[in-house]
């Protein structure tokens, strides 16, 4: 497996990083040291050639030209170098860790086993026991016969099928396993589904239960397939040549760059034996890169590969535990309290761990601000918090009418067009026509209104300024009024002074009521007519054949 650390960085400090930088094993230094020596060796030797054969030559001025020419292609292309290789070590580790979590593991279906089949007795107790094992050593063998063609490693320790034949699988199944020339993978899962189909028979196992089992076999037998596809198709060749040339590249023009050359005489960076910049450079790009060379295939010999060897055995153990010495052997069921012990230490941890309360759990409120509001300043709070009205809840209201309205011309339904389809689009989407429709249709409305309640007020008016006379209210017939100098006489005159004004009839000014106060001026020219008209008519039914002028009755 990968080499291990965790426990170095379990506690982060400030030398935390000391202790991985100088390890050897899986360590960068272990994956460059051959090239960097290489690439020192090439930059030591082109100096050498610089200072004691083509210094202050013709030859030497070309060679300057060509380090001031590598100069400009280094600080351009450092940027694309980066991108590229973060790209292909992204894409490789991503690979690399779908590639183990595809592993399968035999740890679901033992349990499944474990729990599932039943026992039929001491009689048969051996018989059951060696099928349960039978089971999983054929679940085992087909993850070795995989692995044997994918891993390095197993095939090293499994070369042949002689080296399965004693333990892993007898000479039966062998002989069967040689006649299949393809999908040998796949026969021991084979065998195993046979066991179960024979144990269901003899009613070992139900008919829901073994379906369970089944499908665990069976996502196990696609995790091996899947296994074996990561090792058919692998990362394109193009995009691993490409990157490598471009860094290869990258590093020889690079150890011409960081020569010294004349006219760097007034920088001492270049004219150091060993260019340190340079040589960063070159451990974190190379360093990258050999981090992706690794992960590329991880069932090789690496340092950083998966020992695939030590997970067959732990997954045999495992898997023969689990069915032949847990199998039906539960502890008895004891009455226990549940209580944790603690150390000295992990009580000090334990008292500055996090609670895993709220945040808000201790917070205090001060009881001057816990009283509850009255309904007055409740009132006030929920109009503060109420949103304002707005034109827009209306909309409804209109979509409803114009919906009701026969007038509104709906969407016709074709033969590919649903109700629903309709429907929505019905409660939703309205042409112009059919909006101004809906808006003349309530102008209307507001119209007639208006009209119905000016017509009651002038009905109010009428009634209340044209009402009739009460009898103490109407002149008697037996004194008619003359005019002054007529033929009546002095008499007639002396009585028309002692006539009472309460005897006169007078026209009535009604007082004004709440309704009347709250109506507007709007009677128009033609109904002060009439009113004018039915008050003269209403005074020629009186006896007197004159107009008593005011002045006369004061």
């Amino acid at each position: 497996m990968t080499v291990g650390y965790m426990k170095d960085v379990a506690t982060a400090t400030s030398f935390t990083f000391l202790r991985l930088l100088f390890r050897w094993r899986g360590s960068v230094w272990k994956a460059i040291y051959w090239e960097l020596f290489l690439w020192l060796f090439l930059f030591v030797n082109i100096r050498t050639i610089y200072e004691f054969l083509l210094f202050n030559t013709e030859n030497g001025k070309i060679f300057e030209q060509i380090v001031m020419r590598c100069r400009s292609i280094t600080s351009q292309s450092r940027t694309v170098i980066t991108f590229a290789l973060g790209f292909y070590v992204s894409f490789v580790t991503n690979r690399w860790w779908n590639v183990f979590m595809t592993i399968p593991w035999p740890d679901t279906t033992a349990l499944q086993l474990t729990a599932f089949l039943r026992s039929r007795g001491k009689k048969f107790e051996q018989e059951d026991r060696t099928e349960r094992q039978t089971i999983m050593r054929y679940l085992i063998l087909s993850y070795v016969l995989v692995f044997r063609d994918v891993s390095i490693r197993i095939k090293k320790r499994f070369p042949t099928y002689d080296h399965l034949t004693p333990t892993l699988m007898t000479l039966e199944e062998r002989q069967k396993l040689e006649k299949t020339k393809e999908s040998r993978h796949w026969v021991p899962i084979e065998w195993a589904l046979l066991i179960l189909k024979d144990a269901e028979k003899r009613g070992c196992i139900d008919s829901y239960h073994l379906a369970e089992v089944t499908t665990s076999i069976l996502q196990y037998r696609q995790r091996l397939h899947d296994i074996l596809s990561y090792d058919w198709i692998s990362v394109p060749l193009v995009y691993v040549q490409a990157v490598n040339i471009c860094t290869i590249c990258y590093f020889l023009i690079l150890c011409f760059s960081s020569q010294g050359i004349n006219a760097d005489a007034t920088e001492k960076l270049y004219h150091s034996i060993i260019p340190i910049h340079a040589v960063v450079e070159f451990v974190v790009f190379n360093g990258w890169l050999k981090t992706a060379f690794v992960m590329l295939n991880p069932f090789g010999l690496d340092d950083d590969d998966f020992e695939m060897d030590i997970l067959i055995e732990r997954n045999l153990m495992i898997s023969l535990c689990y069915v032949n010495d847990f199998f039906d052997k539960p502890p008895r069921l004891i009455n226990m309290t549940v209580k944790l012990p603690h150390t000295i230490q992990s009580a000090a941890i334990l008292s500055k761990a996090n609670p895993m309360h709220g945040s808000a759990v201790p917070v205090k409120v001060p009881k001057q601000q816990q009283k509850l509001l009255n309904m007055k300043q409740t009132n006030m709070m929920t109009k503060m918090m109420a949103p304002r009205a707005s034109t827009t809840n209306l909309m409804p209201k209109v979509k409803f009418d114009a919906m009701e309205d026969p007038n509104v011309e709906r969407i016709p339904r074709g033969p590919d067009i649903s109700k629903k389809e309709i429907d929505a689009k019905e409660s939703h989407i309205f042409k112009k026509e059919d909006l101004e429709k809906v808006v003349l249709k309530l102008l209307e409305k507001k119209l007639g209104d208006d009209k119905v309640e000016d017509k009651l007020i002038s009905q109010r008016t009428q009634s209340l300024s044209l009402e009739e006379p009460t009898q103490d209210e109407t002149i008697p017939l037996s004194n008619p009024i003359t005019k002054p100098g007529t033929g009546g006489g002095g008499a007639d005159k002396k009585g028309g002074d002692k006539i009472s004004r309460e005897k006169v009839p007078t026209k009535h000014t009604p007082k004004q009521t709440s309704t009347m106060s709250k109506v507007e001026p709007k009677i128009s020219s033609r109904q002060n007519s009439d009113k004018k008209n039915s008050s003269r008519r209403k005074v020629k039914k009186e006896p007197s054949t004159e107009k008593i002028e005011p002045t006369q009755l004061d």
